[in-house]
This record gives C-alpha cells, structure tokens and sequence, in this order.
C-alpha cells in the first residue's frame, strides 16, 4: 500500500527531533551531575528509540480511522502526542545505566527526574485519546501505538527502576508479561493451533492501571526499599495471576463468555471480592493499632525536621482512614492513603513486621475493594468495578 508522502515526511521529521532529544538530555545529564563518559550510556537509550520509530514506520498504513481504508494524509494532533509519550519512555532509558556512585536520594535533585518523566507519558497516555475524540481522528494507528507504547514504556520503567535499586529484580516479570503472552498468542497462531479472542475485563484494566501507579511512585525519591519491594511483590501477583488466566482462555484450557459465569469463576469472584477484603480490614485494623502507638512514641521524642514537623497531621490522616477502611466508607481510597503512608514510614524507618504487615493489607484492599458489610463504596462506579462488571 502505498504512503502518502506527507506521512514520510512526517516520519523523518520525528526521528531527526527524537534522536537529538535523547541525546542532549543525556548531556545534559552527564554535564549537570558530572558523570564519566561511558558509551553505553549513551547507546541504551537509543534502543527504545529505534523501536519507537520502527513501530512508527510499519504502522502507517493504519493510518486510517475504524471502519474505512482510506489512508489519512496526516497523523493529526492526537498520534503526536502519542509520539512524544514514545520519545519519554526513550529518555527514560537514560537512566538505565546510572552510576552506582551516585545516590538515589530525595537529596539529589536528578532523582526526581525519572518519576516526572513516567507520570507525565501516563498523563499524555489519557490525553491523546481525548484529542484524537475531540478532533475526530481516531485512527487504527493511534490504537497500536497506544498498546505497544504502553507496555514499552512499563519496559522501560522497570529496568530504569531497578538500574537505580528502587525495584527488585523479580518485579521485571511484570513488564515482559505482555511480550511474552503476545508471542505465545502468535506461536498457536502460525501454528495452526486455537487462539480464542479475550472480553474486556474490568479487573485487568483496574491491577494494570494499579501497577502503573505504583510504579510512578516507585520511581519518585520518596519512597525507598523495603518499601518499593513490598509494594512490587503485592502488584505483581495478581497482575502476573490475570495475564495466566487470560492464558488458560485464550488457549481453551477454561471456558468463558457465556451469559452466566462459570461455577469456578463465581466462587474465585466471591472469596477475592467479598470475603478476602473482609479479612484484610481485620487485619487493617490490628495491625495500625501498633503501628499508631510507634508513631505516637516515635513523634513525641522527635521535634527536629520536615518529617516530624508533619507527624502531628500524619497520625491523624491515618487514624481516619483507619476507621474508614473498618467502616468500609471509602475503602480504596482510605487504603491508598494507609499505604502512602506506611511505605513513606518504612522508607524513613526501615522494616517493621507491624508496618509491613499494614502496607501489604492496605496494597491489598487497595486492589480487591472492602468487600462485604461495606458502608459506602461509591468509587467502585467509577472504577468499573460494580457487581455486573466483575466478570
């Protein structure tokens, strides 16, 4: 098929700008912190970029919006910020060969810099889709780059995040999920084996969107192991439980998609939906009763600094969202807020089994709702997650 020529043009045009972006960011970097010049450093980020690019390439002729084949003479506003997302995650490469003689330290004003670039393409990331809607070009392309940027860019986070010891090695599980379950739907493709399509799930949208979160916080100063390790563990389990589910279905090991669920996934439905959080609020609400005295002890015998300036608002923060999670008012969102703030209390103050035992509660409710004899939950409306759509 042949491609109009304003597209190539397009095309060269992008790839000039990206690759000059990328490499001055990295001199920017080596001068401003004065690194030692190492290649690799310099050659790293450029991979992302070239697939970034290649993607590009072979996708223009989906240049076209749903339903026609007309190719389109132009990618519009929306797939250009679709590229800049493309062009950040490549950035963000940069820091994947960080020099261990420099610290990753709320201290050092380059460490805020990989967090704001991963939460500003996640920001882009709802953005281009409301442009492409607003200016009715929404294209076949703009779908595939979203998906392949997507999961590039949680590649790239992830490597970045252990590269700077903000993330265990096991969280890399996560961000080849994708690669390795798409190459396994293209294996029982070409050979000739059944490949059944997947329905929408709520659930996977919900944990995907939960593990980019954290991982935007991972890569924030802020927080530090143990506390990104506990964090990492808890998101990628059920993350790495969907994509072998959605396994199982694609290959005709199981059987979804009819007007009732089936008797197994009623019952799994029911114990992490309703009874498990149950559990996990018990478990809440014990645990914070520790966790409450050491801060209590902890800010009474500390005057000095921003964190302990900050503990009188802290502890009672805390204490709501507490009750909030035992009442089930709010329950994610209170749970949110426990875990902000245990993980920055771990950060500050190291592994407590109380205080860890309260962020893998909190990071749990967080994902699996406050379940039965809840008061109010009015954000799973809005999350989705409301009985009808669980399945």
């Amino acid at each position: 098929m042949r491609i109009p020529k304003s597209l190539g043009i397009y095309w060269w045009t992008t790839a000039l700008i990206s690759f000059c972006a990328v490499i001055v960011f990295n001199l920017f970097l080596s001068s401003h912190w004065q690194i030692p010049f190492d290649w690799t450093r310099f050659v790293l980020p450029l991979l992302p970029l070239i697939y970034v690019l290649a993607v590009l390439r072979s996708c223009l002729p989906l240049n076209h919006r749903p339903g026609e084949t007309q190719m389109l003479a132009h990618l519009g506003m929306a797939n250009g910020i679709t590229m800049v997302r493309g062009v950040l995650v490549s950035v963000l490469a940069c820091f994947w060969n960080w020099p261990a003689t420099i610290p990753f330290s709320i201290h050092q004003s380059f460490a805020w810099l990989p967090g704001v670039i991963y939460i500003t393409a996640a920001l882009l990331d709802l953005v281009d889709g409301i442009v492409a809607r607003h200016t009715d070009h929404v294209t076949r392309l703009g779908e595939r780059l979203d998906t392949l940027f997507d999961a590039l860019g949680l590649l790239t986070a992830v490597l970045a995040g252990i590269a700077l010891n903000q993330l265990p090695l096991s969280y890399l599980a996560v961000a080849l999920a994708y690669y390795v379950f798409s190459a396994g739907i293209r294996v029982r493709r070409r050979t000739g084996r059944m490949v059944i399509p997947l329905r929408p799930r709520p659930a996977a949208r919900l944990i995907a969107g939960f593990n980019m979160g954290f991982l935007a916080t991972a890569l924030l100063p802020i927080y530090r192991p143990p506390a990104t390790t506990i964090g990492a563990m808890v998101f990628m389990i059920p993350l790495l439980a969907g994509f072998l589910r959605d396994w199982l279905v694609v290959s005709g090991r199981i059987k979804t998609g009819s007007p009732q669920p089936a008797p197994w996934e009623e019952k799994w439905r029911c114990l992490f939906r309703e009874r498990l959080p149950v559990v996990l609020r018990a478990v809440l609400l014990l645990s914070s009763l520790t966790a409450l005295e050491e801060t209590a002890a902890f800010f009474s015998g500390n005057t000095e600094g921003p964190f302990y300036i900050f503990g009188p608002i802290l502890r009672p923060i805390l204490l709501l969202s507490v009750v909030m999670v035992s009442l089930g008012v709010m329950g994610r969102l209170a749970a949110l807020t426990i875990l902000l703030l245990s993980g920055f209390w771990i950060s500050r103050q190291g592994s407590d089994p109380m205080w860890c035992l309260l962020m893998v509660a909190a990071a749990a409710l967080l994902i699996t709702g406050s379940g039965n004899l809840s008061l109010w939950q009015p954000e799973e409306k809005y999350l989705g997650m409301t009985a009808q759509n669980t399945s």
